[in-house]
């Protein structure tokens, strides 16, 4: 197999590659921030290795998404991720903030 130089490849194909490119940096970038800020108690296994399995292209990034981490202390038994600070869509909701919010729009759709 001839390897081609990146000169003499098209045009799409040098997009098609930088794109994917783009994609294992910021998976790889992901995963090794995440495990320098989890805690080695939620790490299955050593955070040694798992920052070595990560730089394996896409494999790498998704074994540890998958397979490396353990939920938080906290976290067990809740249902879903929970998403804090600049992640969280909005304010929590209160049950009566919810139930106001309902009566309100049954009322709208009854007009």
């Amino acid at each position: 197999m001839t390897r081609r130089r990146w000169k003499d490849m098209s045009g799409s194909s040098k997009t098609a590659i930088l794109v994917l490119a783009s994609v294992q940096l910021s998976l790889a970038v992901t995963a090794w921030i995440d495990l320098a800020r989890r805690p080695p108690a939620e790490v299955n296994g050593s955070k040694l290795a798992w920052a070595a399995i990560i730089a394996v292209n896409f494999v790498g990034p998704a074994a540890y998404f998958a397979l490396g981490r353990r939920a938080a202390e906290s976290e067990a038994g809740t249902k879903g991720p929970q998403a804090e600070g600049p992640f969280a869509l909005g304010p929590p909701r209160s049950a009566q903030d919810r139930g106001v919010h309902d009566r309100k729009e049954r009322h709208e759709r009854g007009r």
